[in-house]
């Protein structure tokens, strides 16, 4: 009896001093580059509305407003457009209905931060801003996370050959790696409000800012020194 367990330890003990050996003189270590990338790209979403005691009515005001805004949109080559969340909706009273509000979002994008910023000063004049926000295109973001891998990859390189000096080895050998874009991203935001038709005469193209964002990329891995 005493033999047989002996034999299973034995048999047991085996992987575990093998993975020991395998994970001998292993290192992790990460590092990051960051970089600032300008937005290239305005969206801003605009929404008509009106409240009417009936549903048709209040249906008609805005898909009247929607289609002169779809007009003077057309008109903006440089300009993408979707109309989205049309909606009709009753108003109550006394568990009555009172009131119908109807309401359509008109969202507009473009690489033409200064066109977009007009054709939102001429749509203003019947329909309301939402919001404004601003973003970098693919191609800009693919192209500022391929310059900060190279950066993070030689920074792993060189931190792993410090490493491989300072504790005395000869070479180390890459055992896995991982790349990954990390951290939030923030986006420079405008706010605007709508004013009132007797104030259009008056009111300029909107003021607003494209702003940046910080571009996160980590390279997250495991080396093996060689004595």
């Amino acid at each position: 009896m005493s033999i047989s367990r002996f034999l299973v330890l034995s048999v047991l003990a085996m992987p575990a001093f093998a993975a020991e050996q395998t994970n001998y003189d292993r290192v992790q270590l990460s590092t990051e580059a960051k970089g600032e990338l300008e937005n290239d790209i305005m969206r801003v979403v605009l929404h008509s509305q009106s409240q009417q005691k009936t549903a048709q009515q209040a249906a008609d005001d805005v898909n009247k407003a929607m289609r002169w805004a779809l007009d003077e949109v057309k008109s903006a080559k440089s300009v993408k457009y979707q109309t989205q969340d049309y909606r009709t909706d009753p108003r109550y009273k006394e568990q009555k209905i009172v009131a119908w509000n109807a309401e359509q979002s008109l969202k507009l994008e473009s690489k033409d931060i200064e066109a977009l910023s007009g054709l939102i000063g001429e749509l203003q004049e019947r329909l309301k801003v939402q919001n404004v926000e601003f973003d970098a295109s693919d191609a800009l973001k693919a192209s500022k996370e391929n310059e900060l891998i190279g950066e993070a990859l030689k920074s792993f390189g060189e931190r792993a050959k410090l490493i491989t000096s300072q504790l005395g080895a000869q070479s180390y050998k890459i055992v896995n790696m991982n790349i990954s874009s990390s951290g939030p991203v923030y986006y420079a935001r405008q706010e605007m409000r709508s004013f009132g038709a007797a104030k259009m005469a008056e009111m300029a193209t909107p003021a607003v800012a494209a702003g940046t964002q910080t571009v996160t990329m980590t390279v997250n891995g495991e080396i093996e020194l060689v004595r």
